[in-house]
Order: structure tokens, then C-alpha cells, then sequence
């Protein structure tokens, strides 16, 4: 299973640009989603509610196109999201000891819109 790492500084200025690397990564077969943000109240549970929300389009087109994306990605694929804070966050999620500085790093062999406040990685198992 390949793992995609996203990386997004900072989220919130940064949704539709997660929204659209969620969108490649949901190309990418069998994958596995590693969502990396700065930003502690962006988290799982932003995530969880757009997944469960029956109308996410009330919230507007933004918050709706990228609902709609993570629906499917959700669906299709085994997710997690790394936080740089709480630590308690990332212990819950179980990463244990990998920093996202040290998910950055990781050797890529694809990067998208390294330019955008954004890092999408293909990463060996």
C-alpha cells in the first residue's frame, strides 16, 4: 500500500487547496491519506462532521465541493490526520513519535504544488 502525505501550511487559508490534493490522491490507487496541518482547530472532527453532515453545501459552495471530496476519499481509502498540535491529538491517532516536520521529510517520489503551501508525497511503505 503506497501512503500519501499531505501537508498543507497554514489549513485553514489552505482548504481548497487540500481539497484539491484530496482530489488527486483519490487517483492514486490504494492509498493511504496522511493529512499533516499547523492549525489544532482544523482537525478529525472538522473531517468526521463534513462526512455525517446531510447538507454540507448550506455551509456554502467551498465548504460543500470539498465535503463532497473527502466523502469519497473517506470512502475509499484508509485516512489519518496529523495535527502539529495537540500532541495528545497525534497520540490518539497513533503516530507516536513521527513529527509532520519528519512526515515532510519523508523521501518523496512525487510532490505537487510545492509551491502552494502544500506537499502531496507518494511514500514507500
Amino acid at each position: 500500500m503506497e501512503r500519501v502525505v499531505i501537508s498543507s501550511y497554514p489549513f485553514d487559508e489552505s482548504l481548497w487547496q487540500a481539497g484539491k490534493a484530496l482530489y488527486i490522491a483519490e487517483l492514486l490507487s490504494e492509498s493511504e491519506i496522511i493529512l499533516v496541518s499547523s492549525m489544532s482547530e482544523i482537525g478529525p472532527r472538522d473531517f468526521e462532521e463534513a462526512m455525517l453532515s446531510e447538507d454540507p453545501w448550506e455551509k456554502g459552495p467551498l465548504y460543500g465541493t470539498v465535503s463532497s471530496m473527502l466523502r469519497r476519499i473517506f470512502e475509499e481509502y484508509e485516512v489519518s490526520f496529523v495535527s502539529r498540535i495537540p500532541e495528545k491529538l497525534l497520540r490518539e491517532m497513533g503516530v507516536n513519535g513521527l513529527k509532520p516536520e519528519e512526515l515532510r521529510n519523508l523521501p518523496a517520489d512525487l510532490a505537487i504544488d510545492r509551491g502552494c503551501d502544500l506537499i502531496l508525497k507518494e511514500v514507500s511503505p
